[in-house]
């Protein structure tokens, strides 16, 4: 007898819920215009909900004091996905990608290690933005099957155009303070 007053409640309230969420208004909202590379979307930091209730001079609360007292880290930052290869500065006096430099603690050996699966092709293989992603890129696109390997060992190794003349071997010594590289 249970069974059957519980299955009516749950009929009832189906009954009522139903069409009160049908009457619910939908978001209106336009969504926002996607920047010219779809990485540079700019949502961080996000704004919290603590942070929309705020007096009208919070950020005049949060600046430079009178009298001229400074901060010691003004928190001067850009956010890394809204850069481009403009903004980047190479440290001065470093040649960190040059690959007969090795490191002065340790050099790694590495491999690259390409996968083929049968129904999906190389990305780089295919025609220029082929992909429901819109890969592979203008730089680097219709790379004929047998020269998959050499292209990323290039790509990974050599200082080029396409690599911006940044290497694996660089990224080691420049995040090991130089004291270890990459072949």
């Amino acid at each position: 007898m249970i069974a059957p007053k519980k299955l009516l409640k749950g009929l009832l309230a189906a009954i009522v819920l139903i069409p009160v969420s049908l009457m619910a208004t939908p978001a209106s909202a336009a969504p926002p215009t996607d920047p010219e590379y779809p990485w540079r979307q700019n949502h961080w930091p996000q704004t919290q909900p603590w942070q929309r209730d705020e007096p009208a001079d919070a950020q005049a609360l949060r600046s430079n004091p009178a009298g001229g007292i400074k901060p010691i880290d003004p928190q001067n930052w850009e956010n890394p996905d809204s850069m481009t290869w403009a903004d980047y500065k190479r440290p001065p006096g470093t040649k960190w990608n040059d690959p007969a430099v090795k490191g002065s603690k340790r050099t790694f050996k590495g491999a690259l290690v390409l996968l083929d699966y049968p129904n999906q092709p190389f990305v780089v293989t295919q025609p220029k933005g082929s992909t429901i992603f819109a890969n592979p890129s203008a730089e680097a696109h219709d790379v004929p099957r047998d020269q998959v390997a050499k292209f990323y060992q290039d790509f990974l190794n050599t200082p080029n155009d396409l690599n911006k003349g940044h290497t694996i071997h660089e990224y080691w010594r420049r995040t090991r303070a130089a004291g270890t590289g990459w072949s």
